[in-house]
């Protein structure tokens, strides 16, 4: 139709609901969660849920998160097996039960849920490979922890700078001073005013005297 300025027309505007406005709620319940105003989005979740009629697994998701990040873990598992029952097939909903599981101290748990969620996402999962390291490094899985952050490391593209120091800290543990300190000084290069920037500052000089020490370069 073609609305011309010499004769009036009255239109008649649609408004379409945002399914019931659980996306909506979703949304603000997501916006909650980033600021850390759990509580609120917890009940942004829940309403989310509801306009649902109890069947939204995105919804799910970010309601086990904020639970969790409150100190809710049973009440947050809940909330992540609910999503993955809903649906299998998706990866973060399986990294969302794996670090409850690697909070909660089981790792082998935390393992295979985290193997899953990297398997679903065809193996790009940053949250998935970095979890999995840190699951890995509590076991004493050194050389596998530092793989799995390195695979982290790459698919974040140096969006997240603690990942560096992440794996200077295992490089650490494997006794690879020189790798550690090339890792903190990206973390540093980074973050120049990270929380770690001024610890990392004092701890560099003597790591390098160290490194020059062990290899017996002047």
């Amino acid at each position: 139709m073609v609305v011309s300025s010499a004769r009036s027309v009255d239109l008649l505007v649609t408004q379409t609901r945002l399914g019931n406005d659980a996306l909506l709620h979703l949304q603000k319940g997501d916006k909650f969660r980033e600021d850390n105003q759990q509580d609120q989005a917890v009940d942004e979740y829940h309403i989310a849920i509801q306009q649902r009629n109890g069947n939204y697994p995105e919804a799910y998701i970010g309601l086990s998160r904020s639970l969790f990040a409150r100190g809710g873990s049973e009440y947050a598992e809940e909330a992540a097996k609910t999503a993955i029952k809903q649906k299998p097939t998706s990866p973060e909903a399986h990294i969302v039960l794996a670090n409850l599981y690697r909070h909660l101290g089981d790792y082998d748990s935390a393992a295979k849920e985290y193997e899953e969620s990297i398997k679903l996402a065809r193996g790009f999962s940053p949250e998935g490979h970095t979890g999995l390291a840190l699951t890995y490094k509590e076991i004493d899985r050194i050389p596998d922890a530092i793989r799995e952050m390195q695979i982290g490391i790459k698919q974040n593209a140096d969006t997240e700078p603690l990942l560096y120091y992440l794996i200077g800290d295992l490089y650490e543990k494997r006794q690879d001073s020189a790798k550690a300190v090339t890792a903190y000084e990206t973390y540093l290069r980074l973050a120049p005013d990270g929380k770690l920037a001024s610890a990392l500052k004092s701890m560099i000089p003597q790591m390098k005297k160290d490194v020059q020490i062990d290899t017996g370069r002047p």
